[in-house]
């Protein structure tokens, strides 16, 4: 039995990240992605089933890391719903300038990975967190939204959206901004 190794998983994941956000997914082979972290292809199926395991992987990696920080510095039950949810929208588009691939790759995902556990509950997990978000914010009269349930689905599309194209010329920042000031103003009470 072979022993598995932690920083040789992590260099296959790298490179396989790489490659599928720079060709669609029936395009990149698994030689490639072994040439690309200069292991044999054996090695791959050691630690992935098959090309589809080793994408889903990639894109729950990049999940992963997204919600780890997010939970790192949204505080619990704050009276700041709106400061919250910019701390969200920062760090979802920071991850995306920082990490261009997973941005792709989360952007394109194909219909194969719906069903599969990880991925449903890194979604589900970020759904809530929004969610939970909106509803604090109502709950403290910082805003006004008779569904944040749909307010949710609307944020994290206008989320992905950003990335569909042309924003490599514009800064984070000033996207960040614009999305943060988008939501307060959508949700904000009318009468403040």
């Amino acid at each position: 039995m072979q022993v598995l190794d932690d920083q040789k998983k992590e260099t296959i994941l790298a490179a396989a990240a790489k490659l599928f956000a720079s060709e669609p997914f029936h395009k990149v082979h698994l030689s490639d992605v072994a040439k690309a972290a200069k292991v044999g292809k054996g090695t791959l199926y050691t630690y992935f089933k098959n090309k589809e395991d080793l994408y889903l992987a990639v894109i729950s990696q990049g999940f992963a890391h997204l919600l780890t920080r997010l939970r790192e510095r949204i505080v619990k039950d704050a009276q700041d719903a709106l400061g919250d949810l910019a701390i969200l929208i920062e760090e979802y588009v920071n991850f995306a300038f920082k990490n261009p691939y997973f941005s792709e790759l989360m952007r394109t995902v194909p219909e194969m990975t719906f069903g599969r556990p990880q991925s449903e509950k890194n979604g589900q997990e970020l759904s809530r967190l929004i969610e939970s978000l909106i509803r604090q914010g109502i709950a403290t009269g910082q805003f006004t939204d008779p569904h944040p349930e749909l307010t949710t689905k609307y944020l994290q599309g206008l989320l992905r959206s950003v990335f569909t194209g042309g924003m490599n010329k514009v800064e984070r920042k000033v996207v960040t901004e614009h999305i943060t000031q988008f939501i307060r103003k959508g949700l904000s009470r009318k009468d403040s």
